[in-house]
């Protein structure tokens, strides 16, 4: 009983609290109201012990009352736990502080220079505490107890290249509450004093974290600074406190009312005499872009007013003359933008002096926000110039910033040739060059224009020689072009830090097996993949290259090192295609028919699998399998090729012709499909009158032959000439 009655009791301390608050008088009550719990607790425990104790001493003579003995020490060790924890929190807080009312130093005046205001600090119950347990962004935070309530200040640099309001800055703050807290709402709103500085006061009801709060927030904007003092209580103390919060606000002033916030602008216009244009920015609105080196890394120079910038990236062009699609396709890479693009839009040829090119506009949306920008692309006396500029602004105000940006970029001389001849250029420049020339070659090359591509790919790194994937672009060029000797010569030029990357050493054991140097190929192929190397479609080649050798052993040891590391659908094709060489047709169906349980609908497994059914005189399994195929693609010509084969085998000759007539429809150049076609036609003595059985198609006559048509004409009431020739209407 004692123990439940002490429960009670911290029940009712709870709920005294609660209603009443952390007044100095109700924490006295319920400190006195604890002592009489401790002491109930205490009470209960002896008491039970000492039944506990009779209990035992004299078995039998009790029939109850062991258990309501053991439940209420249970239940007074459990309530005694939480008591002293409760305890060690509270001095643990305490202590906390106390320790930050001792770091406080009442009317101590705090200065924040470089942001031009200062604050005197307040008498206690209010102390200071660390600003970013509170908010990360806050420069001071203060706390008091009984009733609780937090003040901090936030201040800014927001610069004078946009006229912030005070009430700008309010509905900011306001948006900022509603997005933080679950409800919030507006109480009060109103322009407010603060030792001579015009500010907007907000008043705000708000849920946080399920507790209601009364927040009281002062809002200021002047000469590039942005100010908000903000306290807050919970609601029902809000009458308390809101009086001491204005207090506060009172503490804050400015270090320099007429000082205003550098602005980040220019001094002087930029110039590049190495490019031969500028950019007059000084006197204006743009500031630097202090970001220029990890937004855009490869720009010369730029500018920014916060949610608007702009930069030129130059290229000297290695001595070639782009394409202006292929040049806008490189320059515009380096804005992250492909080309071509449908979004590209208000297309405008340019002239500016030596230079010519075009203009676009262009927008897209990143994390929720809409950009738009306008580029210009140009090009002369071997020099490619992006002048891009973009904004965070709506449609209606983003003209008159992109036009600004764009018109403050002159081309006023020409480049300095000399110095590019002589191959001067910094590390930004070599990267940029390699770039742009890569991405212009990889407009051909996509294109399909291998010979255009290849040029450019070759300058590209030229340009920049630590980047191995111009290289490779490069190799993949004459790939294409089957100049397997040039692209060797090419490597033989590289540096060793290119030479050496495995993606290198694998395209040049293919132009060597390509160039009749087998046994260094082979050499090169099987060092590469004893390091480590993976890649399915080199070490495909590498296979081939051992097969068309005969080596058929040394490549299914190579194919089964390669597997140890990771499975490959494209390898276990390559090993059933080793096995099929060296006519283990039972091995390799097996490997094929395990590899099509585990990818049902892959058409190269299915394919090599009808393939090796054919050559090992299955002509069943092969139809089989064939026909799944027709099944599944029926446009495929390989697919009804393969069916007519395996009808051919099993002597179905009317449904094997029918099957290459199939194909022959799908691939009519196929001379292989041909073949089989006249073949099989023979061995039904037709010939190949496949073309005769396609209908033709009905043709018109001229209306000058038609009756009525202009050309025979009829009298009324004669014979016609179709009667007088004994023939029927």
């Amino acid at each position: 009983m004692f123990v439940l009655l002490a429960i009670a009791l911290a029940g009712c301390v709870g709920i005294l609290i609660r209603v009443l608050g952390k007044s100095p008088e109700i924490v006295v009550v319920s400190g006195l109201i604890g002592l009489l719990m401790l002491g109930l607790l205490v009470t209960g425990f002896v008491l039970a012990i000492l039944g506990l104790l009779e209990f035992s001493n004299r078995a039998g003579a009790f029939s109850q009352g062991r258990a309501q003995a053991i439940w209420a020490l249970a239940l007074a060790s459990i309530a005694g736990l939480i008591v002293g924890a409760s305890a060690v929190t509270s001095v643990l807080r305490q202590q906390g502080f106390t320790s930050a009312a001792r770091k406080n130093s009442p009317g101590k005046t705090r200065t924040f220079d470089d942001l031009n205001f200062q604050f005197r600090a307040p008498e206690r119950p209010w102390v200071s505490i660390d600003a970013a347990k509170l908010n990360k962004a806050s420069q001071l935070t203060f706390m008091r107890q009984f009733p609780e309530a937090y003040f901090f200040i936030i201040a800014e640099k927001i610069g004078t290249s946009v006229n912030w309001s005070s009430e700008q800055l309010a509905e900011v703050s306001k948006a900022q509450m509603q997005a933080a807290a679950a409800s919030a709402r507006v109480t009060s709103e109103g322009p407010s004093m603060v030792n001579g500085l015009r500010g907007v006061l907000v008043e705000t009801e708000a849920t946080v974290a399920m507790h209601p709060l009364h927040y009281v927030r002062w809002c200021c904007a002047t000469n590039g600074y942005a100010y908000q003092l903000i306290g807050y209580s919970r609601s029902e103390d809000q009458q308390r406190i809101a009086p001491e919060l204005r207090q506060m606000f009172s503490r804050f002033e400015l270090v320099d009312p007429n000082r205003v916030v550098s602005s980040g602008g220019f001094a002087t216009n930029h110039v590049s005499p190495r490019y031969g244009y500028s950019v007059n920015v000084t006197n204006s609105a743009w500031h630097d872009f202090s970001s220029l080196e990890q937004t855009m890394p490869l720009a010369e120079c730029g500018a920014s007013q916060g949610d608007s910038c702009f930069v030129v990236v130059p290229a000297w062009l290695g001595g070639e003359k782009l394409q202006p699609q292929a040049l806008a396709s490189g320059l515009l890479g380096t804005m992250n933008v492909a080309y071509p693009n449908e979004n590209l839009i208000n297309r405008k040829p340019l002239t500016d002096g030596n230079v010519a090119g075009e203009q676009f506009d262009f927008e897209r949306e990143i994390e929720g926000r809409v950009y738009r920008y306008r580029f210009k692309i140009l090009q002369g006396d071997g020099v490619g110039y992006l002048v891009a500029a973009w904004t965070l602004r709506r449609a209606a105000d983003a003209e008159a910033t992109l036009t600004d940006a764009l018109a403050r970029v002159r081309f006023t001389a020409r480049p300095a040739a000399q110095a590019f001849a002589n191959g001067e250029f910094t590390a930004r420049e070599n990267k940029t060059q390699g770039f742009v020339l890569n991405g212009a070659g990889l407009f051909h090359f996509n294109s399909g224009d291998h010979e255009h591509a290849l040029p450019l790919f070759r300058a590209a790194a030229r340009a920049n020689r630590e980047e191995s994937l111009y290289v490779i672009n490069t190799l993949q060029a004459w790939r294409h072009l089957d100049r397997p000797k040039e692209a060797l010569d090419f490597l033989n030029e590289q540096p060793s830090n290119i030479a050496t990357v495995p993606a290198v050493r694998a395209h040049q054991a293919y132009f060597q097996a390509n160039s009749s140097l087998t046994d260094q190929a082979l050499t090169n192929y099987a060092r590469l993949f004893a390091e480590g190397y993976r890649n399915d479609s080199h070490f495909g080649e590498y296979v081939n290259l051992l097969n068309l050798q005969r080596q058929y052993d040394v490549a299914l040891t190579a194919v089964e090192k390669y597997l140890k590391t990771e499975d490959s659908v494209a390898v276990r094709l390559q090993e059933a295609e080793i096995h099929r060489l060296k006519r283990d047709f039972p091995k390799a169906i097996s490997l094929l028919k395990a590899q099509r349980e585990k990818a049902p609908f892959n058409g190269q497994i299915a394919n090599a699998l009808a393939e090796t059914c054919l050559q090992a005189g299955q002509y069943s399994e092969g139809l089989e399998v064939s026909k799944e195929l027709v099944k599944n693609n029926a446009d495929s010509a390989y697919a009804y090729y393969l069916k007519g084969r395996s009808e051919l085998g099993l002597n179905w000759y009317r449904e094997s012709k029918a099957s290459f007539e199939s194909a022959d429809k799908l691939a009519p150049a196929n001379k292989d499909i041909a073949s089989y076609l006249d073949h099989v036609s023979g061995l039904l003595g037709e010939g190949n009158n496949t073309s005769l059985k396609e209908p033709i198609e009905v043709v018109a006559l001229p209306a000058a032959l038609t009756i009525g048509g202009g050309g025979i004409q009829f009298v009324p009431g004669a014979v016609r000439p179709a009667k007088r020739a004994g023939l029927c209407e």
